[in-house]
């Protein structure tokens, strides 16, 4: 019985009671990003925010002002649900060339620790702007209710096995964002608050690091999830993250059109699950979504 459940069990669950020391690398690839994790750190403290100040106050009208409050708020409540995630797939993973990258980017946003750099640039934006505290917005749930319900249904480690959760870690990063990071672009295509641009790029190609990363582990699996079951619970991620954008769109003054939100999410989302060997599941192409 032991036997058995050993060669079921995922390799990246079972500790190698034999290896006491990381070298010799015995797994190439996920050392290799964890040496390119290294190169991408960066510090908060030199994120400037006098002209992006000036500019709120001054250049930004009121509704604009809004839709920038609603962007922080949900970016740093939606940023407590993401640590989360990721502090419960690496305590789960015993691979040390593993627990090498969790450990760089448990600086930046896999744990939960106030000095960590992502939630130190997102408070500095956020209170330097705005004048809101960062514990004002990481209890602020409001629309990403629906995300947090499934978050707690599906990373239960004694119902799911653990490469259908690997897989719904890579699409609850990597589809419970595209809304806000629309809305980014949409920050960006009126060439204001060039310091808060510059700090929330580099959190989502932090993001996307992440993304790639559990992504990696994921082609390390033994058994992967058939597509059958991969289209359904995307589906009900796709379709949250809908009802989310949606939500945000009703409630912000934004030149945005739902359907083509929708749209936008359904193409990340099949660029995502191309990238993991399925087929697309929407085909929808992107030629709306160029910025004017």
């Amino acid at each position: 019985m032991d036997s058995l459940r050993s060669t079921l069990m995922e390799w990246l669950l079972v500790k190698d009671p034999r290896r006491f020391v990381i070298f010799p690398i015995r797994y190439t690839t996920i050392w290799r990003a964890y040496k390119h994790a290294i190169t991408t750190l960066w510090e908060a403290q030199y994120t400037g925010l006098s002209s992006d100040y000036k500019e709120w106050k001054q250049c930004l009208s009121p509704a604009q002002r809004y839709v920038g409050v609603v962007f922080f708020k949900n970016s740093i409540a939606s940023h407590g649900m993401h640590t989360r995630i990721l502090d419960i797939l690496s305590k789960e993973i015993t691979v040390p060339e593993a627990h090498c990258f969790f450990s760089v980017s448990s600086r930046r946003s896999l744990c939960f620790n106030s000095e960590n750099v992502h939630k130190e640039a997102m408070a500095k934006i956020t209170h330097g702007l705005t004048r809101l505290r960062m514990e004002g917005c990481t209890d602020d749930w409001g629309l990403l209710h629906h995300k947090k319900k499934f978050v707690d249904m599906w990373l239960m480690p004694l119902v799911y096995p653990f490469s259908e959760r690997l897989l719904i870690v890579i699409f609850i990063q990597g589809v419970f964002g595209i809304s806000l990071s629309r809305i980014l672009q949409w920050f960006s295509s009126k060439d204001y608050l060039p310091a808060m641009m510059s700090t929330y790029t580099r959190i989502l190609n932090d993001r996307e690091c992440h993304i790639d990363f559990v992504s990696l582990l994921f082609y390390h699996l033994k058994r992967r999830p058939l597509a059958g079951f991969v289209y359904e619970f995307v589906g009900v991620i796709v379709n949250i993250e809908k009802g989310f954008g949606n939500a945000l769109l009703n409630m912000l003054n934004v030149d945005i059109l739902e359907s083509d939100m929708n749209r936008y999410i359904e193409y990340k989302t099949d660029a995502l699950i191309v990238s993991l060997g399925y087929k697309p599941m929407y085909g929808t192409s992107n030629k709306v979504f160029i910025l004017p």
